[in-house]
């Protein structure tokens, strides 16, 4: 249950996202501004309401998102599965592949995710740095030494086809599965953060899609296509960043960097 203190801020961010779309198409916004719009305004009013909590979700936030924007950036823009599209500062690359802009759009997606999670449904403060986090760590540098060993060495490797199912059903789905299994008491307020989070990265999504701030070129890179309002996109899309992702963040999360309660 929503804590009363909480509620007129449950739905201010409830209603943001619609904000967010419509002065997006307005500004004709490119995706650094769209990107503020959706996900750095709502992170500053919660960091500025509740400063104790920035510490633990931007510790996480970093450690997780990081390795794992640059594998997923990496293959995805390699098999031309997307690309981005509107950007009015200069594109900054990594390892030729890896956009600047997927990092910091990770970071503040995983910083939301988490500390609306701590807002409404576990306000843990906790700055203990749990053992796990260091396996977290160590899982980073494994996924760094991986990418730059083929990068240098024999990059025809990372063209895997259909990466975004794989990694989805690997990193996404079967993590949560397996964590909610062991915590079936976490459920409930895992699908209350990923109904909120469907809606939002919904919204997201077609305002991006109509404004060209991202595409999908490489079509046989995916199990299939939806089309809603005019706009088509990887059923992946929808499977593992709309619906699964939000409370998949959160399992890693629990799992690595909280008390799993």
């Amino acid at each position: 249950m929503l804590k009363k203190l909480a509620r007129h801020e449950f739905i201010a961010l409830f209603g943001w996202p619609v904000i967010a779309s419509i002065l997006s198409l307005v500004l004709n916004a490119e995706i650094y501004l769209s990107l503020f719009l959706f996900f750095g305004v709502p992170a500053v009013y919660l960091s500025y309401k509740h400063p104790k909590l920035i510490q633990k979700s931007l510790f996480f936030s970093v450690l997780f998102s990081v390795p794992a924007a640059f594998l997923m950036d990496y293959v995805m823009e390699y098999t031309g599965g997307w690309a981005i599209g509107r950007m009015e500062l200069p594109p900054i690359w990594f390892l030729h592949y890896v956009s600047f802009l997927q990092i910091v759009w990770l970071i503040l997606f995983t910083y939301l995710i988490v500390i609306y999670y701590e807002v409404f449904f576990d306000r843990s403060v906790s700055k203990v740095i749990y053992p796990k986090t260091k396996i977290l760590f160590l899982m980073g540098l494994g996924v760094f030494a991986f990418l730059l060993s083929l990068h240098f060495f024999d990059p025809g490797l990372l063209y895997i086809d259909h990466f975004y199912f794989k990694i989805g059903i690997v990193a996404v789905l079967l993590p949560l599965v397996l964590f909610l299994l062991k915590r079936p008491s976490l459920w409930r307020k895992f699908l209350k953060v990923g109904a909120y989070f469907f809606f939002f990265t919904f919204i997201y999504e077609i305002t991006a899609l109509r404004l060209g701030q991202w595409s999908f070129p490489a079509t046989d890179q995916f199990i299939g296509h939806v089309t809603i309002l005019g706009y088509s996109f990887p059923i992946e899309e929808v499977i593992f960043w709309m619906m699964l992702c939000a409370m998949s963040t959160l399992a890693y999360y629990e799992y690595f960097d909280d008390d799993g309660k």
